[in-house]
């Protein structure tokens, strides 16, 4: 039952992904897009999906994204 049950929630999590600023809806998926576009700085970033200008809580969130998808991992 419990490993049907943590299936669904992944399943779930990939169909709706998270995300990351809540304030102006941007999810991890919006932020990895946009590196991949060419949007390759946290200012860049900041000017394509609005992240982090609301409440600004997520601004270490977005800025690991970012780290991780330039390291590759």
């Amino acid at each position: 039952m419990e490993e049907e049950q943590n299936e669904l929630i992944e399943f779930y999590q990939m169909m709706r992904p998270r995300n990351i600023c809540i304030c102006k809806a941007v999810s991890e998926n919006d932020i990895i897009k946009a590196i991949e576009d060419g949007y390759d700085t946290y200012e860049k970033i900041v000017l394509r999906t609005g992240a982090t200008t609301g409440c600004g809580t997520c601004f270490r969130s977005v800025h690991n994204i970012i780290k991780r998808e330039k390291d590759g991992n």
